[in-house]
């Protein structure tokens, strides 16, 4: 019976530590990149595992157009949905470049990300 009980109670050890784990590794897949193109700082907010972003005063989150071991890739649109700007941000040298969409494959701007804490997306009001 002892044998049961320490085994039981090493289970429910486990089952706590796997769940702070996995609570540690989501929370790592949240974080903010402060990127220093040649102009100024752009602010942004990510959360890899729901793939989501914003950017600056975060009024909208929009989706993470594709994320790999060595890259995050982001798109924005014009209001007529055609495409902008293709962000694309090196996960291991933290470079980032801006290639505005149409005018060429050449960088209209390029820089270095710094990691921050995660600061949040807005409420939903609806």
């Amino acid at each position: 019976m002892k044998n049961q009980i320490s085994f039981s109670a090493e289970i429910a050890l486990l089952a706590i530590a796997l769940t702070s784990c996995k609570a540690e590794a989501d929370a790592s897949s949240e974080f903010d990149l402060v990127c220093s193109p040649r102009n100024g700082e752009v602010h942004f907010r990510l959360d890899l595992q729901n793939r989501k972003w914003c950017v600056s005063d975060c009024q909208s989150v929009w989706s993470i157009n594709e994320i790999s071991d060595a890259m995050i890739k982001i798109e924005t649109y014009e209001e007529d949905g055609s495409r902008d700007w293709i962000i694309t941000i090196n996960r291991y040298t933290s470079q980032f470049s801006a290639v505005h969409y149409g005018y060429g494959e050449k960088p209209a701007d390029e820089g270095q990300c710094r990691v921050e804490p995660f600061t949040g997306f807005p409420g939903k009001r609806f």
